[in-house]
């Protein structure tokens, strides 16, 4: 399960790359992937952070629990930042992830 997830997520983040030259314009955000990764333990999200090589941060809150944004390899600070993120997030939910957009503007 980790070396498919891993999987994904590496190719999820290689679709956003396509999108590294897009207008930076807009809003300044935190628009991130968020996976569902309830029930997994911690040395479940250590392994997976070894094998993507992506860092995952927990989120909190009961409405997100189980939520851990994947901190991929995107770039930019606003308009730039969500098209790449969206991406990703369509691109594992497309692929069977469990996966969501968390929406923030700064």
């Amino acid at each position: 399960e980790i070396i498919t997830l891993s999987q994904m997520l590496k190719k999820a983040n290689k679709e956003a790359q396509l999108f590294a030259d897009v207008e930076d314009g807009g809003t300044c955000n935190f628009d991130s992937v968020v996976l569902n990764l309830k029930g997994k333990r911690s040395t479940f999200i250590q392994q997976l952070e070894n094998e993507s090589g992506f860092s995952f941060s927990k989120l909190s809150g009961s409405y997100w629990s189980g939520g851990y944004f994947v901190n991929f390899a995107v770039s930019g600070q606003g308009e730039r930042r969500t098209k790449m993120a969206e991406t990703a997030c369509k691109f594992l939910k497309e692929n069977g992830i469990d996966a969501s957009m968390y929406y923030a503007m700064d």
